[in-house]
């Protein structure tokens, strides 16, 4: 019983702009975000736990929609990859979609890791990295939203 009440969810958003490059078809395209502030201490907070007391932290679900252009779809895509990292950690695939069929629409949801991201989610800032490979060329930018959920289980304050 007390062990469930460890465990709580913390959902992230981020938008991501993907360049068309003037309708270039880029086999490989990486495309990756300035620092992110992770702002996880007043999350941990509203959890009754800390930062220091996170014994895991393992990603749920990670979703990716295009938002702009309302009609476009992910047909041009067969693979999509996102990896995270930190001034002090490595670079860590953390979701990813091979095979993605050419009747698929906005909305891509990826297969997810099952590592420890314990310390990627209490670090002060992350950095987010989006590679795809095309198998058309993308005529336009994209404005996307990625979305992940963490599941995190903390020692709780006072227990």
């Amino acid at each position: 019983m007390i062990d469930e009440l460890t465990h709580f969810d913390i959902d992230y958003n981020y938008t991501f702009t993907l360049p068309s490059f003037g309708g270039i078809n880029l086999d490989n395209l990486n495309i990756e975000s300035n620092d992110l502030e992770n702002d996880t201490e007043s999350k941990f907070e509203i959890n009754d736990t800390r930062k220091d007391l996170v014994e895991r932290a393992t990603l749920k679900k990670f979703n990716v929609t295009i938002l702009v252009p309302i009609d476009a779809k992910f047909t041009f895509i067969n693979k999509v990859e996102i990896f995270v990292e930190t001034d002090a950690l490595e670079e860590k695939l953390i979701a990813w979609k091979d095979n993605i069929p050419n009747d698929i629409g906005n909305y891509l949801e990826l297969e997810t890791t099952s590592s420890d991201l314990k310390k990627y989610l209490t670090s002060d800032a992350i950095r987010v990295r989006l590679k795809t490979t095309s198998s058309s060329p993308l005529m336009e930018d994209l404005l996307l939203d990625l979305r992940s959920t963490v599941e995190v289980d903390a020692k709780i304050l006072g227990i």
